[in-house]
């Protein structure tokens, strides 16, 4: 027998010792690998180790006896690995746990392929976190309607701003004409769904070696820029001007100061209610249950907490001289805590208030409470320097580009004031005053 193998036995005879003794230790096989059993008794090799002042245990692997010579090579050789990286000041614990999970990564994004299994897989991971039901059903009804016929079987990475373009203007079944005119409201969903899903692939394959060279350059074709906001702004004009008849689900900006001025006049609480809505912005809902605790007015800041937002984040609003002028004239009741208490004790005002204040002012004209968001938005995009970026934020839209979501905060806030200073003041002043003071953030030909 050689002096090698009896080495072996010599080696696998203590291993035994150590198991049967049943106890919990650690032994040395020198260069930092170690035998050690565990309380249960389990057995296995670990690489001990000291760095930066801290005494550190990984885990090798389990251990299974008896071992043989090629077992201790390979051992003795991942544990001389281990100490190489020491050496050059890399912790082999986070070296592994960085690994595992670009590993869990990877797999995680090889298992879609096309557009369309990228998409149920997205469905699929985020209903759960969708608060309305409808909301979930209509995510993968229009995907599966109008985009996977489409766009199915592409590779995300190849789609182009055409292709969402053939599926915003393939022709509705039951009107005859493009999506983007028959159904726009939906057409916009669908657009923004798309948006979704080609953003969140991307933004899980960049970081990986194997997938970022067919990303390189990449922007997102299905962002509301260029060609697809000039063919929504074509949809608009050609829906306007129908057998000479308009239907706006949203006022025109150009007769947002009129309204609002007439709406100034109106003292119930529906008047107000709509009247902050507007200055500021929000959803129905985000102005019918707010509550006095939101408000600082010394602060000038209404800050709206995440279980009240439709992206379950918090969203800080920060206040014009109107929204602060109509809030402290309103009344505080002690058993309401709402801005705008109903008829019931301790509840808000009823949800179809505020429609029916714009209905009774603007009978037949189709106008909608959230259509006010669409022409702050309008105004943003047509008359002012105002970034998308500070738009975006204004009205609580999610961000979903990592870079533009780090858009320096604290100046985003003193931007954001400053444009809904100058959307009050757009309502609130004749041409002359407005277009003086704000020369700065009006583009052309709008600036005097």
């Amino acid at each position: 027998m050689s002096r090698h193998i009896r080495k072996i036995d010599t080696i696998n005879k203590e291993l035994r010792q150590h198991v049967r003794a049943g106890k919990a230790g650690r032994w040395s096989h020198g260069g930092g690998l170690y035998f050690q059993v565990a309380a249960n008794g389990a057995a296995s090799w670990a690489l001990r180790y000291s760095l930066n002042g801290h005494r550190r245990v990984m885990t090798m692997r389990s251990a299974e006896l008896p071992v043989n010579e090629t077992d201790m090579a390979t051992l003795e050789l991942e544990a001389a690995t281990h100490r190489d990286e020491l050496s050059r000041g890399l912790d082999p614990l986070d070296q592994r746990q960085a690994e595992q999970q670009a590993t869990q990564i990877e797999r995680a994004a090889q298992i879609y392929e096309t557009f369309e299994e990228i998409a149920r897989g997205y469905i699929e991971t985020h209903q759960n976190g969708w608060k309305n039901p409808i909301h979930r059903q209509q995510w993968g009804n229009t995907l599966d309607q109008y985009v996977y016929p489409l766009l199915g079987s592409k590779a995300p990475h190849e789609i182009e701003t055409q292709d969402i373009l053939n599926v915003l203007s393939q022709v509705h079944t039951g009107k005859k004409k493009p999506l983007i005119e028959a159904i726009p409201e939906s057409a916009s969903r669908i657009r923004l769904r798309m948006e979704t899903v080609l953003e969140d692939i991307y933004e899980r394959q960049f970081d990986q070696k194997r997938h970022r060279e067919k990303w390189q350059g990449w922007t997102n074709p299905a962002r509301l820029t260029n060609a697809l906001k000039k063919r929504f702004k074509a949809a608009r004009n050609a829906r306007g001007g129908e057998n000479g008849v308009k239907h706006h689900e949203a006022l025109p900006f150009d007769d947002a100061p009129a309204f609002t001025q007439k709406l100034e006049l109106h003292n119930d609480y529906s008047g107000r209610a709509l009247l902050l809505t507007i200055l500021c912005a929000t959803r129905t809902s985000e102005t019918l249950k707010a509550t006095w605790a939101e408000i600082d007015l010394d602060a000038e800041l209404w800050v709206i907490p995440a279980e009240r937002m439709k992206a379950m984040r918090e969203h800080r609003i920060p206040l014009s001289t109107g929204a602060i002028k109509l809030l402290r004239n309103l009344p505080r009741f002690r058993h309401n805590p709402y801005l705008f208490p109903g008829a019931k004790r301790g509840k808000p005002l009823s949800q179809m208030a505020m429609l029916e204040k714009l209905r009774g002012m603007k009978p037949g004209s189709g106008l909608t409470v959230h259509g006010f968001r669409s022409t702050f938005r309008d105004w943003i995009s047509e008359t002012t320097v105002h970034p998308d970026t500070i738009a975006e934020r204004a009205l609580a839209h999610t961000n979903r580009n990592k870079v533009e979501a780090a858009y320096r905060r604290g100046e985003a806030m003193a931007r954001r004031k400053i444009l809904m200073q100058q959307w009050v003041d757009y309502l609130e002043m004749n041409e002359s005053d407005y277009s003086q003071k704000w020369n700065a953030f009006i583009v052309k030909p709008f600036a005097i």
